[in-house]
């Protein structure tokens, strides 16, 4: 699965707006306080214990996405988070590229 590198999910904003785009995969502040917020998000939708302090800002951001995923849940119980997945050609057979939910619902 190499290709992940290559071709990830989360590029494709930028790769309908240029297809020679190319991520430089160099990390920043904002793409680092980002990554800090998704896994106590993660923990909390799981109910697991925080794996960072957050303040301020950053804790209300993740807070309020709590809510809304929860609040847009169908079924009562858990959420998966970070579930792998597949980005299949158009025959729905070849693998092209894969990443992760962020989290989604559990099945009835």
């Amino acid at each position: 699965m190499q290709h992940h590198k290559d071709l990830p999910p989360s590029s494709a904003p930028a790769l309908l707006q240029c297809a020679s785009y190319k991520s430089d995969s160099v990390s920043s502040p904002a793409a680092e306080r980002g990554t800090i917020i998704h896994e106590c998000l993660g923990a909390a939708l799981e109910g697991l214990g925080m794996p960072h302090s957050l303040q301020g800002e950053d804790m209300e951001e993740m807070l309020w996405a709590f809510a809304y995923i929860t609040a847009k849940r169908k079924v009562p119980g858990g959420v998966i988070v970070e579930e792998l997945i597949s980005v299949k050609d158009r025959d729905s057979k070849t693998e092209i590229s894969f990443g992760h939910a962020d989290a989604h619902e559990l099945e009835k």
